[in-house]
């Protein structure tokens, strides 16, 4: 494997920033040397549930916080903040994360309704961190083409029609949510870019 653009963890000043570089440092390590195909591989593995709900756990939460913490360079190489909406949305999804939980039940089967209730509330907490098709249609679209080239378009399909169920939701969630925040280019991002 190479190394690409996955960025390394690096001493943090305070001691927040610090405990939260530990705790997920698991997560950073098992990416750390990963290319983008690994990277891919991980994304097929996701949409057709056989992930680690630990790891996709972490990573989440590792993900949304390097988003929150690091701006992103837009085409022209100037820096893009995320709006105040989704700043506080990824912030509320990292506070209530239950010991970097962010998605407890992503791979469960949901057998009480007290498990699908939490996992439709954090649907809808992630989803509200993702483009819309009315707030930019691109990003929209593009999400959604590279979930159907990593799974394939037919077997989106099917999953959209005939086994439309709060698992594969969760999945495709998380899965664009981690392309949207740069994990398939740019890997776990832990330094400001």
């Amino acid at each position: 494997m190479t190394t690409e653009s996955t960025a390394v963890a690096t001493n943090n000043n305070s001691n927040n920033e610090s405990s939260s570089s530990e705790t997920i440092a698991p997560v950073q390590r098992l990416f750390q040397d990963t290319d983008r195909f690994d990277r891919w591989k991980f994304f097929q593995d996701l949409l057709e549930g056989d992930a680690d709900v630990h790891v996709v756990n972490q990573l989440l939460y590792a993900v949304l916080e390097g988003a929150l913490r690091f701006p992103r360079k837009d085409a022209n190489q100037r820096f893009v903040e995320l709006s105040n909406p989704v700043k506080e949305s990824i912030q509320r999804i990292l506070l209530t994360s239950d010991d970097r939980k962010v998605v407890v039940a992503l791979l469960d089967d949901y057998t009480d309704e007290s498990s699908q209730d939490a996992t439709q509330t954090m649907l809808q907490q992630l989803e509200q961190v993702l483009p819309t098709m009315d707030d930019d249609p691109d990003a929209f679209r593009s999400l959604w083409d590279t979930v159907l080239e990593i799974h394939g378009r037919e077997a989106v399909k099917y999953q959209e029609t005939q086994e439309n169920t709060l698992q594969w939701k969760m999945q495709q969630t998380v899965a664009r949510v981690l392309l949207h925040y740069d994990f398939l280019t740019l890997g776990i991002v832990t330094k400001p870019l």
